[in-house]
């Protein structure tokens, strides 16, 4: 019971995010076209410091606002194919 439970949980969690991610606007075509383009084959962002030490502001956080933009572009239904 509590496996269900914690199963029902997660989905409801997960369909919040997902609704709370896409209730804005999607990211411009142009703007994933050109992150795309700049994400080398290893999987990275060239112009991100990776090796940043900085505590605020951490410059390897940009990549996750990338990967998130290119996410909600990925998965709206409003998203061309």
């Amino acid at each position: 019971m509590a496996k269900a439970q914690n199963s029902d949980m997660f989905v409801r969690i997960k369909k919040h995010i997902y609704d709370d991610e896409l209730s804005g606007p999607l990211p411009g075509a142009d703007k994933t076209r050109s992150l795309c383009n700049q994400l080398r084959a290893d999987g990275i962002w060239a112009d991100i410091d990776y090796s940043s030490k900085s505590i605020s502001l951490w410059p390897p956080g940009e990549h996750l606002d990338r990967l998130r933009t290119l996410i909600v572009a990925y998965v709206s239904p409003q998203s061309a194919s």
